[in-house]
């Protein structure tokens, strides 16, 4: 094939992308299938495979009605949008309910989502600051951390990311300034910003209504980029989400009167917005609670973001492009206010502010860093292909422990029921994590005594095998028989009616 320079900056541009997506799935990959099925990861895997199973036995309306414990016409799973669901359960059914299976569909979000920020970067700030954005968010510890799981969060990171792309791609450069020229074909908004609304109905697909916070925060980016006219374009991109997500939701609202709106609207957005969750963080009622996580777990990025910060405090320019810097700052500091007024507060919550940080790394590693650290920076860029193959590599092949190992008594009563030939059990209080533990290990639900609102649905006979867990608020009443007790669970058998559970107390989660 003979040389061109097209062809070469045709390989340089994959190469800005390649890159990352490597390192990201190199560290991401090695020993994925360690630990075990624990509280969100177990529950929305049994929900999503259940849907999968369901539909695929006839029920073509399992997927659009999720099913939270139980099987078909028990308890409905209102507690989140269907998308990742989908992805998760079709690839869950397919290779069977793995921990493998559950957790490569959020690899796979978190590599595009790197892919994503390094496409955005290029459009802010150039090659350079994009292949070392992207080698800087595929490195950071806290977001690999969570692709290591079932992650809404990390779709909801990834189609939010899509979206600001697309917003950018239809967001006309400025003219007659240095990095900036002028194009042939001007760029229209009323192309791109309605497009953009699609991955961002996409988002609201995802989780409910925190992806609707990118569209203050593109606003005024606009604003303080001198951008202001294209502000009414925004409501093309709101429109075209609404179209997107509404369905959904409003079918919903339909199909299962006021249950829906109760558990969905009620609970899951203004319960969790005013802290009124029962699972709630544990000292996450400061507002200072994210930045107190992101001084601890932060590193090692969290010092280039310093410096960042120090050079524009000290008016030096991290991007010779008009508005870069403003819209990493208004991304970044944005994510983390309107995060730290929200009374729910969790650590996966702050994935979105990762990628702001990539690019305020990479603009001060490639505009302002000392020329060791430029030296070290463009070597590191060099090798990185070859390193992430080398890591990916010694990290499969050590016997070291990524995730937290299994927890035993798990284990001793799966153990317990398939020796006792013990197929049919009960559950003595409403727990989908804990109800999805014994599905996705001999796919069956236990039977559902009580729903979420503790409400009674059903009484076990007696002969029945009923399973409790310390942390449910019940135990063992007078009639039962203990058949196993191991660390918090316990399995007994009815003797004789009635049954009358004790309360216990709640030792936290």
């Amino acid at each position: 094939m003979r040389f061109s320079f097209a062809n070469l900056r045709r390989v340089t541009r994959w190469r800005l992308f390649v890159l990352p997506a490597l390192v990201t799935l190199a560290l991401a990959l090695p020993h994925l299938g360690q630990g075990e099925f624990n509280v969100d990861t177990g529950w929305y895997s049994a929900v999503a495979l259940q849907a999968w199973r369901d539909a695929a036995s006839g029920h073509p309306g399992a997927l659009w009605t999720l099913m939270g414990v139980g099987g078909l016409d028990s308890i409905p799973y209102f507690n989140k949008p269907p998308l990742a669901f989908w992805i998760h359960g079709l690839v869950l059914w397919a290779l069977g309910p793995t921990l493998v299976a559950a957790r490569l569909p959020s690899v796979l979000a978190a590599a595009l989502a790197v892919v994503t920020s390094t496409a955005i970067a290029r459009r802010l700030a150039g090659p350079r600051v994009a292949l070392c954005a992207g080698l800087v968010l595929a490195t950071t510890p806290e977001f690999i951390r969570h692709a290591r799981a079932f992650s809404l969060d990390s779709w909801l990171a990834l189609f939010m990311l899509v979206a600001l792309w697309m917003i950018l791609r239809g967001t006309p450069r400025a003219t007659g300034k240095p990095g900036f020229p002028a194009r042939k074909r001007p760029i229209s908004p009323w192309a791109w910003y309605p497009a953009a609304g699609i991955p961002l109905g996409m988002a609201l697909m995802t989780k409910p209504l925190v992806a609707i916070l990118i569209l203050p925060l593109v606003a005024a980016w606009l604003i303080v980029s001198a951008r202001a006219r294209l502000l009414p374009a925004l409501l093309a991109t709101l429109a075209v989400a609404l179209a997107v997500a509404l369905p959904w939701h409003l079918s919903m609202a339909a199909l299962h009167n006021g249950a829906f709106t109760r558990q969905y609207v009620g609970h899951q957005i203004i319960d969790r917005a005013a802290g009124n969750l029962g699972d709630a963080n544990i000292g996450a009622t400061s507002p200072a609670y994210y930045l107190i996580h992101l001084a601890k777990a932060g590193w090692p990025w969290l010092i280039t973001v310093a410096l960042a910060f120090v050079a524009l405090a000290r008016s030096r320019r991290l991007s010779h492009r008009p508005g870069t810097a403003s819209l990493a700052l208004i991304w970044a500091l944005g994510w983390l206010i309107a995060l730290s007024l929200f009374a729910d507060k969790r650590p996966r919550y702050l994935l979105p502010i990762y990628p702001a940080w990539a690019w305020l790394s990479a603009m001060w590693f490639v505009n302002i860093a000392p020329p060791r650290l430029a030296r070290f920076r463009r070597a590191a860029t060099r090798w990185a292909g070859p390193a992430a193959v080398a890591a990916g590599i010694v990290l499969a092949a050590l016997p070291i422990q990524l995730s937290k190992p299994p927890n035993p008594q798990w284990e001793a009563l799966f153990a317990h029921l398939r020796q006792n030939h013990i197929t049919d059990v009960w559950q003595g209080a409403f727990s989908g994590a804990r109800a999805a533990r014994l599905y996705l290990e001999f796919g069956q639900w236990p039977h559902p005594t009580r729903d979420d609102a503790g409400n009674l649905l059903a009484t076990p006979p007696v002969g029945a095998a009923i399973v409790y867990h310390a942390r449910d608020g019940l135990r063992p009443g007078p009639n039962e028989r203990t058949l196993f007790a191991s660390g918090d669970l316990t399995l007994t058998r009815l003797e004789s009616a009635p049954w009358t559970p004790a309360p216990a107390p709640d030792p936290g989660h």
